[in-house]
């Protein structure tokens, strides 16, 4: 029985430790080398499976990533275009994802009690790696009745497209995901970006990188709310961010928008 702190519902503690329980099957006892977690109220993308094939190289050769996940929190229909287009992210997104083992063997002495998901995008855990992420999902959850009661899903959820093209990701090159690579890229991006100051102004223009620049949280959590995104932060980290700076396709459908 776990120990529930007042105030808190028991359901949390009930699946930390059933994650606990599968990945200890997985890799204590049948000593497979990696797993991906799917929760049942998901249905997935045509590509799932080949998505998750040509990223476990990325994940087992890169130590500074601890995670591939099927998931765009920001994936809405009118923010999302291209199947083809990964990123890196400092959020743990969850909703279909690849473990491998040498991270089971990290966090396995210290496996909380209870809300693990959250546990985990805590910097004690994390220790600055990202995780994988597509621009289109590959998974969609149909779960409104869920341990969450709901939350987020009417305004934010139910809208996540999920892709129906069958993406070849093992004859691609993704070594443009390596974060020197990754860095160098997206630096160069937001430097050649256009800027702009308000969310009225991105369409004056067609086809072209933007850049919005935020001082501080505040600042940052108006402009979520402006654009329609994901609110929901954890451990100071915006939901599909990385370093600060959130990438999405503007409602226009080849304008791309990033908020630095």
């Amino acid at each position: 029985e776990p120990n529930v702190k007042k105030g808190e519902k028991k359901v949390y503690y009930f699946i930390s430790q059933h994650y606990k329980f599968v990945f200890k099957t997985i890799f204590d006892d049948l000593q497979y080398p990696s797993v991906i977690l799917l929760e049942e109220d998901i249905e997935v993308a045509p590509d799932f499976f080949e998505y998750f094939e040509a990223t476990m190289p990325l994940l087992a050769n890169d130590p500074s990533l601890w995670c591939v996940s099927a998931w765009n929190d920001n994936g809405k229909h009118d923010l999302v275009s291209d199947p083809e287009t990964l990123y890196r992210s400092n959020f743990f997104p969850g909703l279909g994802w690849l473990m491998i083992r040498r991270i089971w063997d990290e966090l396995k002495p210290k496996w909380p009690e209870g809300f693990w998901d959250d546990w985990m995008r805590e910097p004690q855990q994390r220790k600055n790696r990202d995780c994988i992420r597509p621009e289109i999902s590959r998974t969609f959850t149909f779960g409104k009745h869920g341990s969450s009661d709901g939350q987020f899903y009417n305004d934010h959820l139910l809208t996540i497209k999920l892709n129906d093209k069958f993406i070849p990701f093992k004859s691609m090159s993704l070594t443009y995901l390596y974060k020197e690579s990754y860095d160098q890229a997206l630096s160069t991006a937001l430097k050649s970006a256009i800027s702009i100051s308000t969310k009225d102004q991105v369409k004056d223009y067609e086809n072209k990188d933007l850049v919005i620049t935020y001082s501080g949280s505040s600042q940052l959590g108006h402009l979520i709310k402006e654009f329609n995104l994901m609110p929901d932060s954890k451990a100071g980290v915006a939901r599909g961010s990385y370093k600060g700076c959130l990438l999405y396709t503007s409602p226009s459908p080849r304008d791309r928008q990033k908020s630095r």
